[in-house]
């Protein structure tokens, strides 16, 4: 039975893969407590690919903001758009004052968002972002946001719904041994970026001691250290970086036996589809972003003066990076690779 007021949901969903997919046990938790109500996520073109993977009947509405939807003309286009959709209710993960305005001009009834950026007043149900919420994993501070309608959220998530897409990957549907996805970008900058060398070092004792195939993965942001990484190995290795389009990338993650990367989208990705995964947490904290499940750890920085969410140093050395070490994290590789999975794992301490 439809909830009165709830007919129709509008989520604006977040611009970035890595938080997109933090918002997905959010999403899952809205689609269940309004099984008869119609769901409808807001998202840029970049990151669809994700909500379309997550079997819950969710429809998809795209912002075009590089075509149809940008510009002034463009939003206003868009709040006709929305307008017409006759919304009930819009729920605002992104962050943005663009967010709030849009949904304000559209005549949606119900705005609920974190009042941040000035656009408290475009809210019909302003959050304040508080201090619990800054000390929870990110997944909460999405779930919170549902506590508006009256939705009953879990005081605990460890692990991503899983997400799944099934395509072919030329490269690596007929390799036989197990593969090493590696990942050395991270769009927010140096500071969360670990030394290429380490990542050498760690594909190359991997490949050697446990007959692993390293396939470098990322965007075309990322080709030229991923070249850089490819040439630099002493082992046969696939260099896929800008080759490949986000929902190849998400089927290539189901084939990787292991993906050892920076704290960054791609983390969350392989979390979401199964995949273990090593992150590595530099100058940012994994109690607030750490990837979820049983088959995700993480090796972070011994620095004393981490995290402090710097895209450079503050300090110009970049001692987070250099901290950790290339065994530190040639030993959690082994460990996950030989844990027994029966058992479960959590990466969130809390």
């Amino acid at each position: 039975m439809r909830q009165s007021g709830v007919e129709k949901i509008l989520v604006r969903v977040p611009n970035w893969i890595g938080d997109a997919v933090i918002s997905l046990p959010a999403l899952v938790c809205l689609r269940r407590h309004f099984p008869e109500s119609s769901v409808t996520v807001l998202a840029k073109d970049k990151v669809v690919p994700v909500f379309e993977s997550l079997d819950t009947g969710l429809r998809i509405m795209r912002y075009q903001d590089r075509g149809g939807h940008a510009g002034i003309k463009g939003l206003w286009r868009l709040r006709g758009e929305l307008e017409r959709e006759g919304f009930s209710v819009a729920l605002l993960f992104q962050n943005g004052f663009e967010a709030a305005l849009v949904t304000w001009l559209a005549g949606i009834e119900r705005r609920v968002g974190y009042a941040r950026h000035l656009r408290g007043p475009l809210l019909s149900h302003p959050l304040e972002v508080t201090e619990a919420i800054k000390r929870k994993h990110q997944v909460y501070y999405y779930l919170e946001i549902l506590k508006a309608l009256g939705v009953d959220v879990p005081p605990v998530v460890d692990e991503y719904p899983a997400i799944s897409v099934d395509m072919d990957v030329a490269g690596l549907d007929s390799q036989e041994r197990p593969i090493l996805g590696l990942s050395v970008g991270a769009s927010y900058g140096p500071a969360k970026r670990w030394k290429m060398e380490g990542f050498k070092e760690v594909a190359e004792r991997l490949a050697r001691e446990h007959g692993m195939y390293p396939v470098i993965f990322g965007g075309r942001e990322d080709t030229e250290d991923a070249t850089r990484l490819s040439r630099m190995l002493g082992v046969e290795c696939l260099n896929l970086a800008g080759k490949i389009g986000l929902e190849e990338f998400m089927a290539a993650l189901k084939r990787v036996s292991l993906f050892l990367t920076n704290d960054s989208g791609p983390m969350h990705l392989a979390a979401a589809v199964g995949t273990k995964v090593v992150g590595l947490f530099l100058s940012t904290e994994p109690g607030l972003t750490a990837p979820l499940g049983r088959h995700s750890t993480f090796v972070a920085s011994p620095a004393e003066c981490r995290p402090c969410f710097r895209r450079t140093c503050p300090k110009g050395d970049l001692r987070c990076v250099d901290s950790v070490t290339v065994d530190d994290v040639y030993r959690r590789c082994v460990e996950i690779l030989q844990r027994d999975e029966k058992k479960g794992y959590s990466s969130i301490s809390r």
